[in-house]
């Protein structure tokens, strides 16, 4: 699957002297701005693009469990499609920020422009939110950005990550 700007759907742009995921100065960015200019998210879009597959695969395959994988900028996308795609049965993300005040603290982080979704503090709330929705289907949150506000009682926490160590996938899988 090769949502919007990604895989083989992958500009081929570049800006010298940066990385094309570079969060302040490469391809990715320049991407998400542009989408903002014409007033889309390129996460939206993204979003939409996983659903519609998610959707296609689950309808051919007639499969009772789909488990959505992401990390870092993936995560955040596999998260909110999730959050809109009821045939998600599990969600599995890592390294993802589990609130967006993590961005906010006194150390200052970047963010990549692509995991953007204007008003979605003002209009929906902060990550943990977005976790409720979600639940009661079974998620994992491997060596997670910062903490929810809120206790979400299907999201298991893990310190490592699962690309590292797939054991804590397929263990959490069972």
């Amino acid at each position: 699957m090769d949502p919007r700007g990604v895989g083989l759907l992958r500009p081929k742009l570049s800006v010298k002297g940066h990385d094309y995921a570079d969060p302040l100065a490469g391809v990715e960015e320049n991407l998400a701005y542009n989408a903002f200019l014409v007033g889309k998210s390129l996460l939206g879009m993204r979003v939409t693009d996983v659903r519609a597959t998610v959707r296609k695969l689950a309808a051919r395959t007639k499969r009772s469990r789909v488990v959505l994988c992401g990390r870092r900028d993936a995560a955040l996308v596999a998260c909110l499609t999730a959050a809109i795609e009821p045939g998600v049965t599990h969600l599995a993300v890592e390294q993802m920020p589990l609130t967006y005040r993590w961005f906010f603290d006194p150390v200052g982080r970047p963010i990549n422009a692509a995991s953007v979704l204007p008003s979605l503090l003002r209009d929906h709330g902060d990550i943990d939110q977005v976790l409720a929705a979600i639940a009661p289907r079974r998620m994992l949150s491997a060596a997670g950005l910062g903490t929810t506000s809120q206790r979400v009682p299907t999201l298991q926490r893990a310190e490592g990550l699962f690309t590292e160590n797939p054991v804590l996938l397929t263990d959490w899988l069972k």
